[in-house]
């Protein structure tokens, strides 16, 4: 499955334009949206322990892979542009992170949402059977389908250092997916034969606190933790915020 990268025939297919009241002479613009990763205002550095959390835990990020799925962007008019798609992303690698959209209709834009994670109509064992998506698969005794995000690290306990595993999913028939709404200070105007950027930015320091402050010693073998996967779900509404657009 080519979600990686979206190429310009894929996201044309894809995006379902409502009625847009545009001159004819308009024309569209073109839209590149990427997922950054920052610890606090701190661009996400790999395999060091330099960073703190809310609880005083000092830790490293080795791992971060995650599904973004049905992004819509609204227009104050009320017209919605909707990626009816999945795109993995992959912290570590600059093949993924990265959306194209062609054709983009031109406009005033108030907010974008997005899935973090996989509804349940994307999220059906073997629905991927590539890598690297296919090894996100969820365990099938846990319910099947695939995580919504695998973050991992170490942690300095009382100078052991130690692992942790935040692994979201579907537990059983319960789902976690997070619905991520995102408005703009000033609407996003989008003029024609426009090229445009959109950076969207993760915090991962965000994941352990507002509003449940999360210990990185209990964040270890929770995939079967119903307790932990809400917290972390609840904490996911407080982890992106908007950069500014180019």
């Amino acid at each position: 499955m080519k979600i990686r990268i979206i190429t310009l025939l894929t996201i044309i297919s894809a995006l379902l334009i409502g009625s847009c009241n545009l001159d004819e002479n308009d024309g569209p613009a073109n839209l590149e949206i990427t997922f950054n990763h920052r610890v606090g205002n701190m661009d996400l550095k790999f395999d060091t322990i330099k960073y703190t959390n809310a609880y005083g835990n000092d830790y490293s990020v080795t791992t971060l892979k995650y599904f973004v799925s049905e992004i819509i962007l609204t227009m104050t008019d009320g017209t919605n542009a909707i990626l009816n798609n999945v795109f993995y992303v992959d912290a570590q690698d600059n093949n993924t992170g990265k959306i194209y959209i062609n054709d983009m209709p031109v406009g005033d834009y108030e907010s974008i949402s997005f899935v973090f994670g996989l509804t349940e109509q994307f999220n059906i064992s073997n629905l991927y059977p590539n890598p690297p998506e296919s090894n996100m698969e969820w365990p099938q005794p846990m319910g099947g389908g695939y995580h919504y995000m695998k973050l991992e690290g170490k942690f300095d306990s009382a100078n052991i250092v130690k692992n942790y595993q935040a692994h979201t999913g579907r537990l059983m028939q319960t789902p976690h997916f997070i619905e991520v709404n995102l408005n703009f200070d000033t609407p996003m105007v989008l003029s024609y034969d426009g090229e445009y950027n959109l950076d969207i930015y993760m915090d991962i320091n965000n994941w352990w606190v507002n509003p449940n402050t999360l210990d990185l010693n209990n964040i270890s073998g929770i995939m079967g933790n119903e307790e932990i996967q809400t917290e972390l779900m609840e904490n996911g509404s407080n982890v992106f915020n908007l950069g500014n657009l180019d």
